[in-house]
């Protein structure tokens, strides 16, 4: 079964079981309002009779009986609920096999991988992470790696009574990219958000490994850049070769926009931004979601424009 009858085949499914759910939730409300109006009866008719003790054990009876229904509602959705993301993992693993490397593919790039294979972002220095970290979208191929990221951390916190909460903090969601050039560079050179520009002080950490060992910050002749970013190397001369004029023009430019982090070697360009967009991630499931081929033909356009926009870094 390939995406399109996956798809298909979930969303009737969906149907189905919207319809269940509301059949279930109308017969929990009838057995309700039945219980109430049986135990009412029973209450007073007993109770009338001066049976205080059996009108209470028939009240008891009748509140465990709507207890129980109830609690195998809420079983049933949970169970309901696992299958879903069960559905959704294997709808989404199809829609990379049957949807992505087709039109990768098709447009002629080589050597596809759809694992999710995350960049060696930390090795590089491009950046320096959080606590934990959740690879939502990860594609390979020989022209360029491209990952949608999350760093987030855990925020615990204790109410009077000591009893804890436990809360996900998000500190950085945004995309890493690699594009393999032969750049000529001897030394790394990174090119990192300046802290003086930014009030984002965590994603400037997470964006940020600082300097590093042995590096040297270089200073720019251009005071609008230095004061979005901030550049490191060992080499002072590989920094001045690969910052010419218009590569210090267009990472200003795109500055304007988002967050950008660069890194350079003799292997390539890694490149990490916040930017936050849905590109090339799995169409949710319901009757409104166009899935024909022009729609994914429109989004891989939008994400050829997006690789462009950093793959003419190198290009300058």
């Amino acid at each position: 079964m390939n995406f399109f009858e996956e798809y298909n085949r979930i969303l009737n499914s969906k149907s189905n079981k919207i319809k269940k759910q509301q059949k279930q939730a109308n017969s929990a409300i009838w057995i309700s309002l039945t219980a109430t109006v049986i135990e009412v009866i029973v209450f007073n008719m007993f109770f009338i009779k001066l049976n205080i003790i059996i009108s209470i054990i028939a009240g008891i009876m009748l509140f465990l009986l709507l207890y129980t229904v109830l609690v195998l509602i809420i079983i049933l959705s949970g169970t309901n609920i696992i299958k879903d993301i069960d559905e959704k993992e294997e709808l989404g693993k199809k829609y990379y096999k049957d949807v992505c490397e087709v039109l990768l593919q098709e447009h002629g790039y080589s050597n596809i991988n759809t694992q999710k294979i995350s960049i060696q972002d930390k090795e590089v220095g491009l950046m320096s992470g959080d606590q934990y970290k959740e690879l939502i979208v990860g594609i390979t191929c020989d022209q360029f790696r491209y990952n949608k990221i999350r760093y987030y951390h855990v925020q615990v916190y204790k109410d009077a009574d000591g009893y804890e909460t436990r809360e996900e903090k998000t500190s950085f969601m945004g995309f890493e990219i690699f594009i393999p050039y032969n750049t000529g560079i001897g030394q790394t050179v990174r090119i990192i958000p300046s802290i003086m520009k930014n009030n984002q002080e965590k994603v400037y950490t997470v964006m940020s490994s600082g300097k590093l060992d042995e590096e040297k910050h270089i200073d720019i002749e251009d005071i609008e850049f230095n004061e979005n970013f901030e550049v490191y190397s060992k080499d002072a001369h590989s920094a001045y070769y690969f910052l010419n004029s218009k590569r210090i023009e267009y990472l200003k430019q795109l500055r304007k926009s988002s967050l950008i982090s660069v890194a350079v070697n003799k292997d390539g360009l890694y490149i990490a931004t916040n930017r936050n967009t849905k590109l090339l991630e799995p169409p949710e499931v319901n009757e409104k979601e166009d899935i024909s081929k022009e729609r994914f033909e429109k989004e891989f356009s939008e994400f050829e424009r997006f690789i462009g926009e950093y793959k003419k870094i190198i290009e300058l």
